[in-house]
C-alpha cells in the first residue's frame, strides 16, 4: 500500500510542475499549518468525522510600518451523500496600500484504502479580489498637497482600484494512525486581475505547490511527538518550515520549528502554545522569532489560532446503489 501511495504522490507532482503558467492567491505563509491544513488543501474536506471550524489571525513583521497582517476563516464537515466533504474557505491579507480577499467552495473525495487508511481528493473553487489604494502611495517626483495626489507615474492609481477573478485549487490528502501526507497546488486555476481607472499595470496572482508531511510518535501513555515538515513553492522560491509539536494528554500542546534552509530563506525560529479544551475548542499562539535580516526593526510575527469541532455530518447514510419503488413491484 505505502508504494500504491508514493507512485500517486509522484504522479501529482509531476502534473502540478507542469502547470508553472497558471495564477493563484498570494498564500502568506502561515506559522502553525499543522492546526488549519484545509488552508492549505482543499482534499481535507470532511476528513474527520466531524464538523471542523477554524479561525486565524496573522500579524507578521510587527513595529514594521505597513506590514502584512491576514485573517482566515475555515470550516469542513463530513457529507455521507456524496462520499466526502464539503468547506469554505476564507481568507483576507492586507500589506501597505493592497488588498487580497478570497472566497472559495470545496469538496473532497474519500477512498477508504483500510480500516486506518483513507486517500481523499478534492478541489475548490471561488473569487479573489485585488485591490490597490492609489491615496496611499507616495512616489519621490510626486505631488502630495491640499489633498491633490499627482504621482508622476502613469502605472501608479491616484484612487482606490480593485479587480476581482476565479480561482482555483486541486490538492490529495494520504492519512492513516501514523503517517499525514498532503499535497495541493493552490491556484491551478485562475484568471488574471486587471485593473481599471488608468492603472496600466497589470497584477498576476502567484501559484504554488504546497507538501506538508506529519508522523504521530507516542510515548508513554499520555505524550504524542509530531514532526512534521511543510514545504511551499511559487517556482521560482521556496520557502520550508520544520515543526517539532508535543501534545500531553491530549489537551496541552507545545512545540518549536524552524522557517528557512540557507542563508537566502531563513527566517523565524517559531515558538508555538496551546490548549485543547473539552469543549472540542482548541486555542493556540505561535510567535516568530526573526532571523533574517529585518530582526533589527521587527519584535517578530503573531499568530492566533481558535479551533472548534463539533459532532456532527451532513446527509448521513449514502443511498443505496438501486432505490426500490413499491408501486412498480
Amino acid at each position: 500500500m505505502g508504494t500504491t501511495v508514493m507512485k500517486f504522490i509522484s504522479l501529482l507532482l509531476l502534473i502540478t510542475f507542469s502547470y508553472v503558467e497558471s495564477f493563484g492567491q498570494n498564500n502568506l505563509q502561515y506559522s502553525a499549518p499543522f492546526f488549519n491544513q484545509y488552508n492549505i488543501n482543499p482534499a481535507i474536506a470532511g476528513i474527520e468525522d466531524q464538523l471542523d471550524i477554524s479561525a486565524v489571525f496573522r500579524k507578521q513583521w510587527a513595529n514594521v510600518a505597513e506590514s502584512p497582517t491576514a485573517q482566515n476563516i475555515s470550516l469542513h464537515i463530513p457529507f455521507d451523500m456524496l462520499a466526502g466533504g464539503i468547506g469554505i474557505n476564507i481568507s483576507n491579507q492586507s500589506s501597505g496600500a493592497e488588498r487580497w480577499t478570497m472566497a472559495k467552495l470545496g469538496y473532497a473525495y474519500h477512498f477508504q484504502i483500510n480500516e486506518y487508511s483513507q486517500l481523499n481528493i478534492g478541489g475548490a473553487l471561488g473569487l479573489i479580489n485585488s485591490s490597490i489604494d492609489g491615496a496611499q502611495l507616495r512616489t519621490p517626483d510626486g505631488t502630495y498637497i491640499n489633498g491633490v495626489i499627482n504621482h508622476a507615474d502613469a502605472d501608479l492609481p491616484l484612487s482606490k482600484v480593485s479587480s476581482s477573478t476565479y480561482i482555483g485549487d486541486i490538492g490529495a490528502y494520504f492519512v492513516n494512525d501514523k503517517l499525514t501526507a498532503s499535497i495541493s497546488y493552490l491556484g491551478l486555476l485562475g484568471g488574471e486581475l486587471n485593473f481599471e481607472s488608468g492603472f496600466n499595470s497589470l497584477v498576476t496572482e502567484q501559484s504554488s505547490v504546497n507538501l506538508f508531511l506529519a508522523y504521530n510518535l507516542d510515548f508513554l501513555q499520555s505524550i504524542t511527538i509530531i514532526p512534521h515538515v511543510y514545504l511551499k513553492t511559487d517556482f521560482v522560491k521556496t520557502q520550508s518550515e520544520f515543526h517539532l509539536i508535543g501534545r500531553y494528554n491530549d489537551n496541552l500542546i507545545l512545540g518549536g520549528g524552524l522557517r528557512g534552509y540557507d542563508g537566502n530563506s531563513l527566517d523565524a525560529f517559531i515558538a508555538t502554545i496551546g490548549v485543547e479544551l473539552k469543549n472540542g475548542m482548541t486555542m493556540l499562539y505561535a510567535y516568530d522569532y526573526t532571523l533574517s535580516a529585518l530582526d533589527t526593526i521587527s519584535s517578530g510575527s503573531h499568530e492566533f489560532v481558535i479551533k472548534y469541532s463539533i459532532d456532527t455530518r451532513l446527509g448521513k447514510g449514502r443511498l443505496p446503489g438501486i432505490i426500490y419503488n413499491p408501486r412498480n413491484l
